[in-house]
Order: structure tokens, then sequence, then C-alpha cells
């Protein structure tokens, strides 16, 4: 272990929170620009231009994802653990040869293919400039978080997600005149803040460099991750792939938008979790602690439990108000899919956070196997539940697979350090949803489904979930002094 490890995290529950709340900061800030930006652009473009734009987005963080992704993990599973010159030199060879290599690529698919593009044509390149500095902006972001510099973090998210909504719109409406703007904005951002994160790290001409045995070792933790890591761009978008093909663009919009409210509004909730978990996790392992980090990943999935039920049940209950007010009309009917993907967002990274336990043992192939079963059961589910039920069963396709990758986590962890889930807080939790519920069946039982009422039903039902918690013992004494010596610090 390097020196510059040693005493990263003193306390964990302390360092989970305030990490959890700036990584919260963090993702709200982009939600909520990527749900303008949404508004905007679904009012502006029929639901067959959103449509190439998702399928294009869905390409480019597919071949990111595959390219980069694997990157990313390996930085949080070995930084704590390799010296940082080391750790550099390997992450910037693979930078720069994975650029140049998407870059050949565009080209040539640009060129070879171009008569059968059609209306795809214009969005080659800006794919490949997302898929690019996307890709290199998250491996860069990664060591900031593996060394617990979540104030970086979330400077650099608002640069970055400010910067993209900003040129997006000169580009759509001002030089363009076309939705393939949404991309080269996001693209020139992402690039721009990765060149300045990549000076404030430390990254050099000179420091490109690859260490043989090194590489070797992140390639066998790394290489079935990008396996993973494809499977999981495969199950959040296969089913907009396969609605394309068997029911069209105006579907692969309506879904896809849809899809989008469920992941920008639960990103503000999950996202947080796991981006805080992964790295007190990778720092707390000393190779002789399991029961210690068997314990944290089992009170850490409490933590997501506590926040993640409420959140699908609240969001799952005004589906067609939230759909309504954030996208235009002929987007509404696609509201029907929320609940659905909902629940299975909140078994998918349940799971994640449980996986945890795998990774740090290095048998990233097990995850491998898990994702790719999921896929292949996604696929065969999708297919005629698409063909029967349109992006309905899409939905529950997406559902049935996620909660199918849970459970293979939770059998196959006891292999290794097991995950230990909470059934008592799953227990609680849902139980006082229920006092969440009862203040929405109310306005909606009146007819006051207008958005003042509803505000008030969020109110009293958030202030019953949080007494019925109390109440059922869930919020524990020793965290509640810790939260509040942190509030009063």
């Amino acid at each position: 272990m390097s020196e510059s490890d040693l005493g990263r995290v003193t306390d964990v529950f302390e360092q989970f929170v305030r990490d959890l709340g700036l990584y919260a900061v963090a993702r709200v800030v982009p939600a909520i620009l990527s749900v303008v930006t949404l508004v905007v652009f679904t009012r502006a473009f029929p639901p067959s231009a959103y449509g190439r734009y998702a399928l294009t987005l869905s390409i480019a963080t597919i071949l990111g994802t595959v390219c980069y992704g694997w990157i990313d993990q390996a930085i949080v599973r070995f930084e704590p653990h390799i010296e940082p010159s080391l750790l550099i030199g390997n992450v910037s060879w693979l930078i720069v040869s994975i650029g140049v290599g998407l870059g050949i690529l565009s080209v040539l698919v640009r060129v070879i293919v171009a008569p059968v593009l059609g209306p795809f044509e214009p969005f080659v390149f800006a794919g490949a400039a997302v898929a690019i500095t996307q890709g290199t902006y998250y491996v860069l972001r990664a060591l900031l978080r593996v060394r617990l510099q979540s104030r970086s973090v979330l400077r650099y998210e608002l640069i970055q997600s400010v910067g993209g909504v900003a040129f997006a719109l000169v580009l759509v409406f001002v030089v363009l005149n076309d939705i393939v703007g949404w991309l080269w904005g996001t693209a020139i951002a992402s690039g721009a803040t990765a060149l300045v994160l990549a000076v404030q790290l430390g990254f050099r001409t000179d420091s490109i460099n690859i260490d043989a045995a090194f590489a070797n070792r992140m390639a066998r933790y790394g290489f079935p991750l990008i396996g993973w890591l494809v499977g999981l761009t495969a199950l959040n978008f296969a089913d907009q792939i396969l609605i394309q093909l068997l029911r069209g663009s105006e579907a692969t919009g309506i879904y896809a938008s849809n899809y989008s409210v469920v992941l920008y509004g639960l990103g503000l909730v999950f996202t947080p979790f796991v981006t805080a978990a992964e790295p007190i996790l990778m720092n707390l392992w000393n190779d002789d602690n399991d029961a210690e980090l068997a314990a944290v990943i089992t009170d850490i999935t409490r933590y997501l439990l506590l926040v993640g039920v409420p959140g699908v049940i609240g969001l799952s209950a005004l589906n067609r108000v939230v759909s309504g007010l954030l996208l235009d009309t002929s987007y509404l009917a696609g509201s029907i899919i929320i609940p659905f993907v909902a629940a299975g967002l909140l078994c998918w990274n349940a799971a994640v956070i449980g996986q945890k336990a795998i990774e740090i043992e290095e048998r990233t192939i097990v995850l491998f196997v898990g994702v790719a079963m999921t896929v292949v059961v996604n696929v065969i589910t999708n297919v005629p539940l698409i063909m029967r039920f349109g992006y309905v069963g899409a939905a529950i396709a997406t559902f049935v697979s996620f909660l199918l990758y849970a459970v293979f986590i939770y059998v196959v962890s006891r292999r290794f350090i097991p995950w230990r889930l909470p059934w008592h807080s799953l227990r609680n939790t849902a139980v006082a949803s229920l006092a969440l519920l009862v203040p929405y069946a109310a306005v909606f039982g009146l007819g006051w489904g207008s958005t003042l009422p509803l505000v008030v039903a969020s109110v009293v039902g958030s202030a019953g979930y949080l007494g019925a918690i109390y109440l059922l013992g869930e919020l524990q004494e020793t965290e509640l002094r810790k939260l509040k010596g942190m509030l009063g610090s």
C-alpha cells in the first residue's frame, strides 16, 4: 500500500455521508440541466429526431463504456495500493491509444457505410467525439474519486454539465439548427473539462509510458469488466435499439424520453450512493478485514434502501404528473414505463454495491458471467414482449433483468465476501412508504391533481415516512449523533 493512501478513511460513516452529500449536489445541477435540455429539445424536435439522437447516444455510450469504463474501474481498485507515477503512466498511454483508435474508426465508418446511413450520417463524428471526450473525462475523474476528493469532483461536474448545456443550446439553435448539436455540445464541454483536469492531476506528455507487469494486472482485472460494462450498457439501451427495429423511431423516442426521466430523477438518489461507496470500500480494504467490509457493505445497502424505496414509490405514484410536467404531451403515453424502470434501477444499484466485495477479490470474470446471463434473458424477453405490448413490454423486461442480476450477486457473493441484505430495513422502508402514499391517494381521490396540492402531499408524505422510519427504529442513535455533530461543525 502506497504512503499516500494511509489514513484516508478515519470514520466510514462520516466519510460516506460527507461524500454522499457532495456527490448528490454534483448530480442535482447536471440532472436539472439535463431535464431542461430534454424539455427544450423534445418540444423543438419531433419524436423521430429525438429517437435518432437517443440511438446515437446509446451507441456512443456503448463505445465509451467498452473502451474507457474498465480503466475507470481499475483506477478505483488499484490506486490506493500502487505508486502514483506507475498508475498515471499506464493510464496516459491507454487514453491516447484509445482516443486515436476511435477517431480512425469513426472516419472509416463515415467513408465506408455513408450510403446507408441516411439521416444518421451527421451523427457519426458527433457520436465518436462524445465517446472519446466523455470517456477520457470519466477516467480522469476516477482519480479524484478514489483519492476521496469529492469537492473537486463537484467542481468539475458543474463545469462539464453547465458547459455542455451552453454549447448545446448555441450549436442546436444558432449554428447547426439540428439536434446533432446536442451531441457536439456535450463533446466540447467534456473535452475541455478533461484537459483542465489532466493538467491539475499532473499528466504530461512525458508521463506517457506503460509498465508491462502492472498493465498485465490491469488487463486481468479490467478486461472482464469490458464485458460487464457492455452488458450494463446493453441492459440500458438494447431495449431502445429493439424498439427502433420493431416499432420505429417514434416509439423509441417516447420510450427513451420517459426512461431518461427515471434516470435523471433517480440518478439524484442512486448515483451518489455508488459513487461515494466504491472508493471508501477500496481504500478500507487491507487484505485482512473481510468481516469489516461485509458489515460496511450491508450498512451502505441499508442507507440506499432508506432513500431508494420511497424514491421509487413516490416517482411511480406520480409517473403521469412527472412525465406531463417535463415532456410534451406526445410523449405522455410512455409514462406507464416509469414504475417498472424505477424498481429495476433500485435492484441494479443495490447489486452494484453488493458486488464490490467481488471486485476487491479481483474476480471480475464472475461479474461478466452474471451480466452476460442477464443480457441474454433481457433480449429473449424483450423481443416477444415488445412485439406484444410495445415499449411497455421493454420496461417489464428491464425490471426482470435488473432483478435477476441482483439475485445473482446475492447468491454468488457468498463465495467471497458475502453481501448480507438488511431484510429488516427492506421491510421497514416498505411499511413506512405507506405513509408516503396516503397523501397522494387523498389528493388524487379528491381530484386535486394540480401542482400545489401535490407539493403539499409530497411534504406531508415525506414527513410521515421519516416519522414512521424513526418509530420503527430504523434510524440508529449513533448515526443520528454523528449527523448532528457534522451539521453543527
